[in-house]
């Protein structure tokens, strides 16, 4: 057997609210991964794109990132990896080591970067080497989410029938998820870190089991990583303000929603937040846009006229596989649903 260790969606440098804090939690749930694979004395950790959160990172991070995967490979541990839609760079990759093929006693895994054009990825996808027997993709599946993706499961199985891969690890969702046939299985790992705040707080990488004998999966469990579990206040009156100031804790993670008039009571706020290490973002909170945005309160027009007329506009400024297209029809198709949808889009990006 061979244990892998799949992750993806580190956003090393990515300074969350323009807080350094913030910047140092995604490298220290990057330095968690590495933690768990050596702990798990695995022997390959697969990083799905995005180890970065821009193109051309601070010489610090690529700093980091490097003498992380050294130290890894110092005791036996091989790391692959290929840019994903943030670090879009394969020379970034290069500078800290990382390959993006590698066989593990005859099961050979390979990587292909970001491609966001479906009908390319399909041809990258058919080109393969048959011989691959585990697949490692940044992009989006429509089950996985609806308003950004190349390709839906049944394509992804159908363009990989002829080869000998039966594992597909993707990164770029950044929840933890997992689709299934009789042949391949594909699962994401989620993010290591809360890139938005609506994100879930439940992030981990994949420890897979893999036969080498026989090529096939034998298990796939997730390892935990401990984040600082942010704590959202939506906050409209003077009193629940100086609440909330009571109760903060050192070393959190604190998301303020605040009415406007308030915010000239926050001095103390960010005094405080400086004392005791606490990750703080005050953001605006406008109780009349929120009780005022229902599309069902609008009587003055027939919905079953305007909305064709509306996504006949959609059709012709979009193209049906973009994301713009997929987000706005789906909020056309699905007004009682726009805050979970617009929520899911944002935590996807």
């Amino acid at each position: 057997m061979i244990k892998l260790l799949h992750t993806g969606d580190v956003h090393l440098g990515y300074r969350q609210y323009n807080l350094k804090q913030r910047a140092d939690d995604f490298v220290n749930a990057f330095y968690e991964v590495i933690n768990i694979a050596v702990a798990e004395k695995i022997d390959i950790l697969i990083i799905g794109g995005d180890l970065f959160e821009h193109a051309k990172p601070e010489p610090s991070d690529i700093h980091k990132a490097r003498v992380a995967v050294e130290s890894l490979k110092k005791t036996g541990i091989n790391v692959i990896g290929m840019p994903g839609t943030h670090d879009g760079n394969p020379y970034i990759y290069k500078l800290c080591n990382i390959e993006d093929i590698a066989v593990i006693n005859g099961v050979k895994i390979k990587c292909i970067p970001t491609i966001r054009q479906p009908n390319k990825l399909q041809e990258a996808l058919l080109s393969l080497d048959k011989s691959i027997n585990i697949l490692v993709l940044h992009q989006g599946l429509k089950e996985a989410f609806p308003f950004s993706y190349e390709l839906d499961f049944e394509t992804l199985r159908a363009l990989v029938a002829d080869t000998d891969i039966n594992l597909v690890l993707l990164a770029h969702i950044h929840k933890w998820q997992i689709f299934e046939s009789d042949k391949i299985k594909a699962v994401y790992c989620g993010s290591t870190e809360m890139n938005d705040i609506t994100e879930q707080t439940d992030k981990s990488c994949n420890l897979i089991t893999y036969d080498e004998t026989n090529k096939k999966v034998i298990n796939i469990e997730r390892k935990y990583i401990k984040i600082v579990p942010p704590k959202v206040f939506t906050i409209t009156t003077e009193e629940e303000l100086n609440k909330v100031y009571s109760e903060l804790q050192p070393d959190s993670l604190c998301y303020i929603k605040l009415v406007p008039e308030l915010h000239g009571l926050t001095e103390k706020f960010y005094v405080k937040a400086e004392e005791l290490n606490i990750r703080l973002h005050i953001t605006n909170y406008s109780v009349d846009k929120e009780e005022s945005f229902d599309i069902h309160e609008i009587e003055s027009w027939d919905k079953s006229k305007v909305l064709p007329d509306i996504k006949n506009i959609v059709e012709s400024e979009y193209p049906q596989d973009s994301d713009e297209y997929r987000l706005i029809t789906a909020l056309l198709d699905n007004p009682d649903g726009y805050q979970e949808i617009i929520e899911n889009y944002i935590g996807a990006a």
